[in-house]
């Protein structure tokens, strides 16, 4: 066998080409099989962390409500047994109702002086009852950091007294302004003595703890977890919301061994770990066994290319060109399907995302639009001076609540490029003045002094956003209030740093003399999510959103936000953004005058309103505001009672609802606007869903307003009366 030098290298070559093209076809199939395992467990594991999320939290919900029921009644801690008897009866009544509502909850309890005294489900809970919660060390130190928090905190599962294992939510009750806490009491009793030093850490308002017992296995069963589907076998750790650091408290403990996939479980206080391990992985198998049969393969076809080659050079060559375009076309094809699933992926997590942000925002809304709805019209009657500190305190909570649920949403429509900002016509000085009187009870309460100063070379009449505008500047007079001590002093300046054509580009600078940053921290600060030092957001609070908030939208105005600060000296955030010279002059000839309040309320007396709201809270918040400006209204509880009582008695317009049972506010406006007599009744949403897509559809379905939730009296009265008169 006489072989050339040339012959030999191809032989060679195609041993060796043969080999490297094994190695890649089983690499390539050995991560396309680790793709689909991970897409896999990404999304069982997202799905059952959303589920296990919505239930868990809807569970919580319950302790609020205890709250409320202990601050209605607070004699609940009397040593009365006659009138402990009947507030028992009346708990027991309030509590049950509640229950009925969830099939996860093993007890609900109510500890005046931190003495379980209230329980449902008695008999089973029995051993519970007179449960002394600063008992021992362990005991009262959860109890003491529940107080601390001053919110909801949440441990285990453990195993109860009363036997069984559950998850124990516990919120401690507060009533502002009431001497409720007496240490004498608490020595007397022998629960402390004088010499105790916790004592010393418990508010004057301290009323007591309550607490939700939630059924681990109900919950895991509602929430669809098992420890196995087949594919994946299941694990959780973090007992008492440890997170990694936390035992494992579910499932096989080999999972954590061998983790193919986790995600972490966000709970009040803490997390979860929920983690995926493949049952079969096979992937290895199929990996070697590719190379063992590419290698068979090679060694064929370097035999035959041996043996054909002195008599089929040329054709051979061909052939073996051919097989390689061949392969090349598979992987190429294989590569392109899987970069088309990687998109739809990204894709369907991105609409997962906002789904998820549009429901919790309708979630919170709906409720707290009943607490500011009534906190201001409390407000708006007559009450002594400590009961509208209390009104006022919690009309600002709600506001506050509002904020960061609005900030969240604001982050979301940036990141996906979906947040589009305004041009209109502003006052400037009336916006600032406007935002600094924010801030006048935050500032009287911690003596701080607020000065602000626009130059005179500053025109006053602009056009652009004043509403994100306001934003960014709450954000950073919020932080200098919080982070300032008492007696301390915050200068805002508006300065004029260049003028092209109509555009006008200023400077705002709002200077404190606070904690300051260290050089260190001040990277982290334009982070989402993120603060200067973890110990500030226990100290002082705060989401992390708003000053990543702000540098986004000072981007979106083609503006610049930098800060300079010493730590124990202050700092000075400062900010440019562009805008542009209003077209009416002071004496404001091409300005929209918007009717006032009593122009409304004049426009409106007598009205007859329908009124589509399933929540009875909100409806009481809608009926008083209707009712204390002259008109009258009737309620459906949902779409289908709307269009009933719209064919038994004429309406001058429909405040509806979007999300109702039996029929949504979307469907039934369609439903009326196809009845001839109707295709001119004004019809406004009224609804705690705020995202963009939701006002869209309200608008394509024949809605003409949108009011979101919580609803402000005068804004509802205004858009009311625009169209009433039209």
């Amino acid at each position: 066998m006489n072989l050339s030098i040339s012959q030999l290298l191809s032989l060679v070559s195609i041993f060796i080409c043969g080999i490297l093209l094994t190695i890649a076809v089983a690499l390539s199939s050995y991560r396309n099989q680790v793709n689909q395992l991970e897409s896999a467990a990404t999304d069982r594991l997202q799905a059952t962390k959303s589920r296990l999320e919505k239930t868990f939290f809807q569970d919580l919900s319950f302790t609020l409500a205890l709250e409320a029921f202990a601050q209605n009644f607070t004699e609940l801690d009397t040593e009365d047994p006659e009138v402990r008897d009947r507030l028992k009866r009346e708990f027991k009544l309030f509590a049950e109702t509640l229950e009925s509502n969830s099939d996860d909850i093993i007890s609900l309890q109510l500890a005046p002086d931190g003495i379980v005294t209230y329980v449902t489900n008695e008999e089973r809970n029995k051993a519970a009852l007179g449960h002394d919660l600063f008992t021992n060390d362990s005991r009262r130190e959860q109890s003491l950091n529940t107080l601390r928090s001053k919110t909801q905190l949440v441990a285990g599962p453990l195993t109860l007294l009363q036997g069984g294992e559950a998850i124990i939510a516990r919120r401690s009750i507060i009533i502002p302004n009431k001497q409720l806490f007496d240490p004498q009491r608490y020595i007397r009793q022998g629960r402390a003595t004088s010499e105790s030093a916790w004592l010393r850490s418990i508010p004057n308002d301290f009323w007591g703890f309550a607490t939700a017992l939630i059924d681990t296995q109900s919950l895991y069963k509602r929430s669809g977890l098992s420890q196995s589907d087949g594919l994946f076998n299941y694990a959780l750790k973090g007992r008492h919301g440890l997170g990694w650091k936390g035992e494992i408290f579910w499932g096989d403990p080999v999972v954590f061994e061998r983790s193919f996939k986790s995600v972490e479980i966000d709970l009040n206080g803490g997390s979860w770990i929920l983690s995926a391990q493949v049952v079969n992985d096979d992937t290895y198998i199929t990996f070697f066994s590719i190379i063992i049969f590419g290698a068979f393969i090679t060694v064929f076809l370097t035999l035959a290319a041996f043996t054909l080659l002195r008599h089929h050079k040329l054709s051979e060559s061909k052939r073996l060109l051919e097989n390689q375009q061949h392969l090349l076309e598979e992987t190429v094809k294989k590569r392109t399907t899987e970069l088309e699933e990687a998109k739809d992926q990204a894709l369907a997590a991105s609409k997962l995302k906002t789904d998820f942000l549009a429901n919790m925002s309708h979630e919170i809304r709906t409720p707290l639009n009943s607490v500011i709805g009534l906190t201001h019209m409390a407000l708006q009657s007559q009450l002594d001076e400590k009961q509208k500190a209390m009104i006022e305190k919690a009309n600002m909570a709600g506001e506050i609540l509002l904020r960061v649920i609005d900030d969240i949403l604001d982050l979301s429509k940036m990141e996906s490029e979906k947040l589009i900002l305004e041009s209109i016509d502003f006052q400037l000085k009336k916006l600032v003045a406007n935002v600094v009187e924010l801030f006048a009870i935050q500032a009287k309460n911690k003596q701080l002094t607020i000065t602000y100063h626009v130059d005179d070379d500053v025109e006053d009449y602009l056009s652009g956003d004043p509403t994100r505008l306001s934003q960014i500047l709450i954000n950073l007079i919020n932080n200098a209030v919080k982070f300032s001590q008492k007696s301390g002093c915050i200068a805002i300046h508006t300065k004029l740093v260049n003028r092209e054509d109509s555009n006008v580009t200023l400077q705002f600078t709002v200077k404190d003399d606070g904690i300051g940053i260290s050089d260190e921290d001040k990277e982290k600060l334009f982070q989402a999510f993120s603060q200067a030092d973890t110990s500030i957001t226990r100290k002082f609070g705060g989401t992390g959103l708003g000053l990543i908030i702000s540098k986004r939208l000072v981007e979106m105005m083609d503006g610049n936000i930098w800060l300079s600060s010493q730590e124990s000296k202050g700092s000075t955030f400062c900010f440019t953004v562009v805008l542009e010279a209003a077209q009416f002059n002071q004496a404001g000839s091409n300005k929209t005058v918007i009717p006032s309040k009593p122009d409304a309320t004049e426009i409106l007396k007598g009205a007859h309103i329908l009124v589509a709201e399933d929540n009875n809270f909100n409806q009481d918040v809608i009926e008083l505001i209707l009712t204390s400006n002259g008109m009258s209204l009737k309620i459906a509880n949902n779409g289908k009672d709307a269009l009933n009582l719209l064919k038994q008695e004429p309406f001058d317009a429909v405040l509806m609802d979007c999300q109702m049972p039996e029929m949504d506010g979307f469907t039934a406006t369609e439903q009326i606007r196809q009845l001839n007599q109707f295709k001119n009744l004004p019809i406004i949403a009224l609804t705690a869903n705020t995202m963009g897509s939701d006002q869209a559809k309200a608008f394509s379905c024949g809605m003409d307003d949108f009011v979101s939730k919580p609803v402000k009296p005068e804004v509802l009265l205004q858009i009311l009366a625009s169209w009433i008169k039209k």
